[in-house]
C-alpha cells in the first residue's frame, strides 16, 4: 500500500524497498520543533533499493 503522504515512496511491504534516514530532517524526526512532515516524526522513510 502506498502512503498518500509520500506518493513517490515504494509500498512498505515491497521487497525492493528499504528503510533509510529521512533526507528532510536528517533522521531527527523534527523540523522547527515540529514533527517532520516527510517522515511523520519517525526519522525514517522507505526508499527503493537496487537498480530496478
Amino acid at each position: 500500500m502506498t502512503d498518500p503522504a509520500q506518493p513517490n515512496a515504494p509500498p512498505q511491504d515491497d521487497s525492493s524497498a528499504g528503510e533509510n534516514l529521512c533526507p528532510r530532517c536528517s533522521g531527527s524526526g523534527r523540523l522547527d520543533d515540529q514533527p517532520c512532515p516527510e517522515c511523520d516524526g519517525t526519522g525514517k522513510v522507505m526508499d527503493g533499493i537496487g537498480g530496478g
